[in-house]
Parts: structure tokens; sequence; C-alpha cells
């Protein structure tokens, strides 16, 4: 989700729902995902339509969690 603020110019947030069972070992929540067919609901739909998105749970039986190696706050180096 974005606006255009005055005092920031473009503004971002996530949007994020509480966790299923895969994620939960992890952290206790997760960011809204979408099934491929919400796309338009997503992309095209009103803040009300999107905000309906973090009401529900996102089944854990379609996802997989596989870890790496590298934490994800490492920095690159130049």
């Amino acid at each position: 989700m974005w606006k255009m603020s005055d005092e920031w110019a473009a503004v971002f947030s996530g949007l994020m729902i509480d966790c299923n069972d895969i994620v939960a070992p992890v952290h206790s929540r997760m960011p809204v995902l979408l099934h491929e067919h919400e796309d338009d609901q997503w992309l095209q739909g009103s803040l009300n339509d999107v905000r309906e998105f973090q009401g529900r749970y996102f089944p854990a039986e379609i996802m997989a969690r596989n870890r790496t190696a590298d934490p994800w706050h490492r920095r690159a180096t130049a």
C-alpha cells in the first residue's frame, strides 16, 4: 500500500496478518499473501477491498519454507 504525502513524498506500508503454522516457528505475523485470482482485488480494489485480506488465514498447506544459510540482515560488501 502506498500514498503520496506532501511531507515525505511516496509513503509505503505493508499489510500483515496473523501467521499460519508454517510461519509460526519464525514469527508471529506474516505479510498478506495472494492467491493468483486475487491480483485484481489487490491492485485495482478500493481500500476496503484490500483491508479484507487482513482478516483472513492463508493456508499453510500450500506454502513451503526454505531456510538459507545466510541471515537476512547481512549487508553485501563491495
